[in-house]
């Protein structure tokens, strides 16, 4: 028998799309985190590493724009990924008031397997969804940013 206030009825907030978007949140969290953390990064630093792998010319202030943080926040982000020395920065040939950021050979490597390690947490999350559900699903939540 289970003691009075163990089960709540959500049905009240069930249909809210904020309680469903940050309980859906904390629960990719919860299967991501640790996958992250066995790789020594964070979320942001994954998302910093991917966005840093596809656009070869990108400053500070886009990166901070595009991970959605304020630039103070993206510095201390890539000063991580240079501390685990799997990024660098370097300043532009054409205009030395531009520094870009370059992985290093570890940090692909790096990118490589954990964004496959955390591909496969996010599959084992979405199982219960259909491919086309799983498309559908991204395509909804990209409509929103």
């Amino acid at each position: 028998m289970s003691a009075p206030g163990d089960k709540l009825n959500v049905d009240v907030v069930g249909t809210s799309v904020n309680y469903l978007l940050r309980r859906t949140s904390q629960r990719f969290k919860d299967a991501i985190v640790p996958v992250l953390k066995q790789n020594g990064l964070s979320s942001l630093e994954l998302t910093t590493m991917s966005l840093i792998q596809t656009n070869d010319t990108c400053i500070l202030r886009t990166l901070a724009d595009a991970v959605g943080v304020e630039p103070p926040a993206m510095n201390r982000i890539v000063n991580s990924l240079e501390d685990k020395q799997l990024a660098s920065r370097h300043k532009s040939s054409k205009d030395s008031r531009y520094t870009f950021f370059k992985l290093t050979e570890a940090g692909l490597e790096c990118l490589k397997y954990t964004s496959a390690a955390v591909d496969q947490a996010e599959r084992d999350l979405l199982g219960s969804l259909t491919e086309c559900e799983r498309q559908k699903l991204l395509l909804y939540l990209q409509r929103f940013l």
